[in-house]
């Protein structure tokens, strides 16, 4: 009994003695997470709760640890709060630890600040204030948060500048015309970024000009502010110089932006020359650079196609394809050069994307000197586009002096090419060489034969120009040599032509060429694996090879048309890629039509290769399975042959099955079809479940379902799983109109009760006229400075019409109204149409363009968007719209159209003079009469006068004494 009772006693001494040294008092940091930049100095507020004045608490001690690599603390930055008033502290401050130890006189009593502790922040990084001990009394343990407190600091960004855009090109402006940018500067730092000065530097600052938002400013952290710069070209070339922006952003004190931009302007001509010296030399044998310059050609020339052809003299100089070189203004232009005619040389080039721009060497020519003599060089023709801008050049345009410049005495034959290779021909086909024989001495040249002779000379033939022929100094005769190979193989001749020559009597041309088989086929196929499994929303890419072409065979053109089921895949225009081996072709690609793709092509210079032709890539629509295979295919037209195995490929998407009746195609597009006519195309109706499905009706519904039946294949039937059923569905329209309905199977099929199956055609038939029209075009307006679209219509064009080409000439005021080639935009209808534009000339807007497939549709042509200059009104006029070269006739009312800008009325001055004459009546001799005359302006707008004068046989006798001279009157005075 007295053990049990011992033991419980000491027990509850030992609970009586923790309650003691657990103090209630809690001890925190107010708030306790802190972000700050490194240099920062701050304050960490220590706070207390609940302590009482019957704690009898006289003294405390605190132990805190803390990172001194990226905060510091002094002993003098510890701060009592009035709840410690009259208390003594003492702080220690070592290595990462904080100890303050206090006491006091009176007990302490009270809630909220203890202590403030005044931290400064010395690196980016974070620190923790972690309490070691906190004690009352050096016994009464408070309790704290674990840490008291955290402290992340980071490197200040400072003002930090940033400009956009960060570089601007102005691009092609019009001499004495301007173009401006606003650039835009932020702050992204986090202080206050002072811009102290905006100017513009480099070696073309001149050009450039600060014309608003130039001023020194202060931005606030995220904010920003606004610079225009304009660009005023004083001459036609390249310019460039820097925007430089001053602040203190210690990064950036100098922000530069670079600036560029080209001067230009419309060149009603461009020169054509040769730069000095004009008169060149080459020896006999030698070779002679002759460089061919352009003066300067802008932008707005809008150069996208030239034409040049030269001549010179065949008896003293020669000149091949590989002896033209291009100058680096015709850098991405492939002009076609043709010197098969001795003396000639053709340089043709269209290049619609990258029009001639600058100046210099356009191109240079390496002739090769034969004979003594001398020859001049003469443009026979040289256009730019059809003709403008014009092109201006000297006859002859230079002179080539070959050795002595003067021809050798007696008759001399030259003949040029002096051999040649017809390099590779299909046999079956020929090939045709033209020769210039000429005679370089200063006597006549008698040639009395031309013969081919060698084992093969049968391959060849004289075609042209052959026997005798007597030529005077300087004369040219041509004569043309065909081969025509009959065998594989290279095959040789030689070509002698006889004739007085002392010291060449008997002139040898050797001549040789390859006969060749070339690929009487091409295979179309797509290389194994040849199945591909996807899944729903999953593609498959299916390549599309050939076996190879050679530049013998000459395709350059060609058109597949491919099938797939588009009951499960799907794939639009964009899905489809063209490999290399077409590259600088013309690409038509079609795949707007369910189940049904079209890929054409045609090009001058023929294909040549084999292997990746495309890439088709298909997307999984729904469980089921799709062949992939050729409808037609075909090259040139039919040579060499196109062959395939069907089908190219299958694709397996999701299960491969589908679950009851499915059509294919899922509609049905008739296209154009006489009116009168009719055309039939084939549904196929499939059973992919597997149960027995009775089909009981078919219907047409919509808007024109009386243009459309079934004429095979209709009624009530059963498919057995896997059967096949297969509808004629015919189109007999009976009006010219796009007519549409809705094919409607009705069966028992669970999942598919009912098939819809949209069809439609269209009605056509060729039209007496078309019609071309601004829709609402009697009331457009305009504000002044603002923009009006002006959209041109036609009306139902038919493909019976045979529309391939159409060009509009649009005349409107220049004085009110301003417009671009920018400013126009051709609509949809032309679609795959060449197009050009010609805005240059105030008040006139041409549109032209050309296709291979005919126009059909109705609808928006192009939209031109013109500025509003000033009050007034101007009206739109087609001089002339024309289709094709007449046909069919274009209707349309002129004016087309009628813009009305700002107030509608013109800004006219206008003088009315008051007396409109004037009788002074009799007058003595030696007296003086005055009449006075008013001077209105009744316009309103400002009225100049800039003389008056006295005439007459007696204007002597009269005399403006006051009011005289030129004036200025305001409008209504």
């Amino acid at each position: 009994m007295n053990s049990m009772l011992r033991i419980a006693l000491i027990l509850s001494l030992f609970l009586f003695t923790l309650s003691q040294a657990q103090a209630a008092v809690h001890v925190s940091a107010v708030p306790n997470t802190y972000t700050v930049n490194t240099g920062d100095v701050f304050d960490v507020p220590l706070h207390v709760t609940d302590i009482f004045a019957s704690d009898n608490y006289f003294s405390f001690e605190m132990d805190m640890a803390y990172r001194d690599s990226y905060v510091t603390i002094g002993e003098n930055d510890v701060a009592p709060s009035a709840m410690l008033e009259g208390w003594s502290l003492t702080v220690l401050v070592r290595d990462g630890r904080l100890m303050v130890n206090g006491s006091g006189s009176t007990p302490l009593e009270g809630s909220g600040l203890f202590l403030t502790l005044t931290f400064t922040s010395v690196a980016e990084g974070t620190s923790t204030l972690d309490m070691n001990d906190f004690t009352f009394n050096d016994r009464d343990r408070a309790s704290f948060d674990r840490p008291v407190a955290t402290i992340t600091a980071t490197i200040p960004l400072g003002a930090q500048i940033a400009v956009t855009p960060t570089e601007h090109d102005f691009g092609n402006v019009r001499l004495g015309e301007s173009a401006t940018q606003t650039f835009t500067i932020l702050n992204t730092g986090d202080a206050a970024l002072t811009i102290s000065n905006i100017t513009i530097g480099g070696m073309d600052a001149a050009q450039f000009a600060i014309t608003a938002g130039g001023d020194p400013a202060t931005l606030p952290p995220a904010g920003s502010t606004e610079t225009t710069i304009e660009f005023t070209p004083s001459a036609e070339q390249s310019y460039s110089a820097e925007l430089q922006i001053s602040s203190n952003d210690a990064d950036n004190p100098t922000f530069y932006v670079p600036l560029t931009g080209t001067g230009a302007q419309v060149h009603t001509e461009i020169q054509v020359f040769i730069p000095d010296p004009v008169e060149r030399s080459v020896d006999v044998g030698g070779t002679v650079n002759v460089p061919i310059h352009l003066s300067m050609v802008s932008a707005l020339d809008e150069v996208i196609a030239f034409q040049m052809e030269l001549t010179y003299n065949p008896t003293y100089l020669s000149l091949s394809p590989e002896d033209v070189q291009l100058g680096s203004i015709l850098d991405g232009w492939s002009p076609i050069i043709n010197t098969e005619t001795p003396g000639v040389v053709t340089i043709t080039g269209q290049n619609i994307s990258t029009p001639l721009v600058g100046s210099g060497e356009f191109v240079t020519l390496t002739f090769t000197g034969l004979a003594n003599g001398t020859s001049d060089l003469n443009i026979q023709e040289m256009t730019f586009n059809e003709g403008t801008p014009a092109a201006s050049y000297t006859s002859p345009l230079g002179t080539v002096i070959v050795g002595t410049g003067i021809p050798d005495s007696g008759p001399q034959i030259v003949v040029t090419p002096s051999s040649w290779d017809y390099q590779t021909v299909r046999i079956g086909r020929t090939a045709t060489k033209t020769f210039s024989i000429s005679n370089a001495g200063d006597q006549t040249l008698t040639v009395s034969a031309q013969t081919l002779s060698g084992s093969q000379a049968d391959q060849f033939a004289i075609t042209a120009g052959g026997g005798p022929v007597v030529l005077e100094p300087g004369e040219i005769h041509l004569t043309s040599v065909q081969f025509a190979p009959t065998t594989e193989g290279v095959q040789t001749a030689t070509l002698t032509i006889s004739s007085n020559d002392p010291e060449n009597g008997a002139f040898e041309v050797p001549l040789q060429g390859t006969g060749a088989l070339g690929n009487p086929e091409i295979t179309i196929f797509t290389p194994e694996p040849t199945q591909f499994d996807i899944a729903i929303g999953e593609t498959a890419s299916i390549p599309i090879h050939i076996t190879q072409v050679d530049a013998i065979d000459e395709v350059i053109a060609f058109r597949l048309e491919f099938y797939y089921d588009a009951s499960f895949l799907s794939i639009t225009e964009n899905d489809i890629t063209m490999s290399e081996l077409v590259s600088g072709w013309t690409l038509i690609i079609n795949a707007s039509q369910p189940d049904v793709i079209i890929i054409a092509g045609n090009a001058i210079t023929p294909l040549e290769g084999s292997g990746l032709l495309a890439t088709l890539q298909f997307t999984g629509a729904a469980d089921g399975t799709s062949e992939f295979g050729l409808t037609s295919a075909q090259f040139n037209e039919g040579e060499p042959a196109a062959t395939y195995d069907n089908p190219l490929a299958t694709v397996v998407v999701g299960t491969g099955v589908a679950l009851g009746l499915t059509i294919s195609p899922t509609s049905l597009d008739f296209g154009s079809i006489e009116v009168g006519q009719t055309d039939t195309q084939t549904l196929t109706l499939s059973n992919e479940g597997v149960e027995s499905i009775t089909v009981t009706d078919q219907t047409f519904s919509g808007s024109h379902p009386d243009q459309f039946s079934i004429i095979a294949g209709g009624g009530s039937f059963t498919l057995l799983p896997g059967e096949d059923h297969q509808f004629t569905v015919q189109f007999a329209p009976t009006q010219p109109d796009l007519l549409t309905a809705t094919l409607t199977i009705s069966s028992d099929d669970p999942e598919n009760p009912t098939l819809d199956v949209p069809v439609q055609g269209i009605g056509d038939q060729a039209h007496a006229f078309i019609d071309v029209f601004i829709p609402n075009g009697e009331n457009l307006t305009v504000d002044v400075g603002g923009q009006v679209a002006v959209p041109v219509h036609v009306s139902r064009v038919s493909p019976l019409d045979g529309v391939l080409a159409f060009e509009m000439r649009l005349g409107y005021n220049a004085d009110y109204l301003s417009i671009t080639n920018n400013d126009v935009e051709f609509g949809t209808l032309l679609d795959g149409w060449f197009t050009q534009v010609n805005a240059n000339t105030p008040g006139l807007v041409i549109a032209n363009g050309f296709a291979i497939n005919a126009l059909e549709g109705e609808g928006e042509l192009l939209t031109m968007t013109f500025t509003g200059l000033t009050d007034g009104v101007s009206e739109l006029t087609f001089n002339p719209f024309v289709l094709n070269e007449g046909e069919p006739p274009v209707h349309y009312t002129n004016p087309v159209g009628q813009i009305i800008i700002g107030e509608g009325i013109p800004l006219i001055p206008e003088i009315d003079v008051s007396p409109t004459a004037g009788d002074f009546g009799t007058i003595l001799e030696g007296e003086t009469a005055e009449v006075v005359f008013t001077i209105t302006n009744m316009g309103n707008t400002e009225l100049s006068i800039y003389s008056q004068e006295l005439s007459g046989a007696d204007a002597t006798e009269f005399a403006i004494i006051d009011g005289g001279g030129a004036l200025t009157i305001p409008a209504g005075v």
